[in-house]
């Protein structure tokens, strides 16, 4: 048993879709925090939305302590 945490946002992107989805294609899937399973990449293509978001949440065994304070 343990501790279970919630880590979820939002990131807010100035119109660059493209790019911030290439940024998240390329943190995969391996044994890391960040990992691109994590993120819904919203949208396919630029609409009339001002400032497109991308969403992301995951579960971790304590990882509150993984970082030194």
């Amino acid at each position: 048993m343990g501790f279970q945490s919630i880590v979820h946002g939002r990131i807010i992107i100035n119109n660059n879709l493209i790019d911030a989805r290439k940024v998240i294609q390329s943190l995969g899937n391996d044994e890391w925090m960040f990992r691109t399973e994590m993120f819904g990449q919203g949208i396919s293509k630029a609409t009339y939305y001002e400032d497109p978001v991308i969403s992301f949440g995951a579960t971790y065994k304590q990882i509150e302590y993984h970082y030194k304070v």
